[in-house]
């Protein structure tokens, strides 16, 4: 209830706080556009489901945990349309909309989804992935660091170093 009831506080200061958006040409419409999203929304939400399934069965067949499955399998599964959103972003130079993608998906993931989990029902954590935890906070506070230092924008560097991080944890949680 305490996560469900941040989350509330958190999207009300968001509309609260909001700034105007510049207005940006949106070209004409055309009629074609329209099945085009609705087919690429169906196969990022069927590949998403699709790679999930297929890569639990098999994380399942070699022995792989529920723990490392849940981190990373489902997790990116479940992560591809904010990935497909965040690289069509970059990829057309806006880089604002791709990082706060990703950080707004985080946010809610957390509050929301896992807050309606555990309010629906209660869940425990083992001792065992208490270390991927804090290797997981660990990251979050690096990332601020890093944005703070720099004036909100990360390096290629450090992109890699928080990617070679963050292989070495699920590479930790796949041998527990």
């Amino acid at each position: 209830m305490i996560l469900l009831a941040l989350l509330v506080l958190y999207i009300g200061s968001l509309l609260y706080f909001r700034e105007a958006i510049e207005d940006a040409p949106l070209g004409e419409f055309r009629w074609y556009e329209v099945p085009r999203l609705l087919i690429g929304l169906a196969l990022v939400i069927g590949g998403g489901h699709f790679m999930v399934e297929a890569a639990v069965a098999l994380a399942r067949m070699v022995g792989i945990s529920e723990w490392a499955i849940g981190v990373t399998i489902v997790a990116a599964g479940t992560s591809a349309p904010e990935f497909a959103t965040s690289l069509v972003a970059v990829l057309r130079g806006r880089h604002g909309i791709s990082a706060g993608n990703l950080i707004g998906s985080d946010i809610f993931n957390l509050l929301g989804v896992l807050g309606l989990a555990a309010t629906i029902r209660p869940m425990t954590v083992d001792s065992s992935v208490y270390s991927s935890l804090w290797m997981l906070a660990g990251m979050v506070v690096l990332v601020v660091i890093f944005l703070m230092r720099t004036g909100w924008s990360l390096s290629r560097w450090e992109g890699a170093l928080l990617v070679l991080i963050n292989l070495i944890r699920w590479i930790l949680d796949f041998r527990s």
